[in-house]
């Protein structure tokens, strides 16, 4: 991959373990900032391009940090923002107003780049723990599943969750409860649809799991306990998507 987000990372030498089993693993660069509310958990990014800033934002005590990351794409700006927002242990509805939180602020740092530069090439991605149909998403984050309508938008900073177009494809990223759903995403500013710069290749988002290795037993094969023997990858699957940069 020429961009790989993650999620859940324990540490740096467990991101740096992961680059070692890639082809040409010495092309990469890794972006991976400690936060203190993260418990092991982590967020990172991996790359091809090179990195021209990284920042890690405070969103609320005991919540993971947003991690931006601005990339050199061929001479073109893409922000990066990579997300793990508060889980739905203790109820889904009891949590609820802590990912409207994380939601407000990664949407107030989306506003932060678009009014200097309405065109912006923004990617939000990772575990929202929230659905694409979940208020957090499509009123908060303003991410929606219509592509046109974010084309045409004027005065309005909507999004274009990608991850709709999976609906009623794909079951999901996540299996909980006898049920799948998509707490992983991956949306993109409406810079990403024009023509100029990076865009986005409709249609070209999937769940990422080559001959079924990913799955077992009809669910994502979790990583498990070190005590168990048959250890899996994780309890969610990835997402994989295509980009242009003017034609390439």
């Amino acid at each position: 991959p020429d961009i790989l987000a993650l999620v859940e990372v324990e540490n740096a030498r467990g991101i740096a373990d992961l680059v070692r089993k890639l082809p040409n693993p010495t092309s990469y660069t890794v972006v991976h900032v400690e936060g203190e509310a993260s418990r092991g958990r982590e967020v990172g990014l991996i790359t091809r391009f090179p990195v021209m800033n990284k920042t890690s934002h405070f969103v609320w005590d005991g919540i993971r940090d947003i991690l931006q990351v601005d990339l050199n794409v061929y001479g073109k700006r893409l922000t990066v923002l990579v997300v793990h927002w508060k889980s739905r242990v203790g109820g889904a509805f009891e949590t609820a107003d802590l990912r409207t939180l994380c939601a407000a602020r990664a949407y107030q740092l989306y506003q932060d780049i678009v009014r200097q530069n309405e065109a912006a090439d923004i990617i939000i991605t990772g575990d929202f723990n929230d659905t694409p149909q979940n208020l957090s998403i499509t009123d908060v984050l303003s991410a929606k599943a219509s592509r046109e309508k974010v084309l045409k938008q004027r005065g309005r900073n909507e999004l274009y969750n990608c991850t709709t177009e999976l609906l009623g494809k794909s079951p999901g990223t996540h299996f909980y409860d006898h049920e799948w759903s998509f707490l992983d995403q991956m949306i993109v500013s409406k810079g990403m649809l024009d023509p100029e710069g990076l865009r986005y290749q409709p249609g070209s988002i999937a769940v990422f799991n080559p001959n079924g290795v990913l799955v077992r037993e009809g669910a994502p094969w979790r990583f498990g306990g070190k005590k168990e023997q048959n250890r899996g990858y994780s309890d969610h699957l990835p997402l994989v998507a295509r980009f242009w940069v003017d034609g390439r």
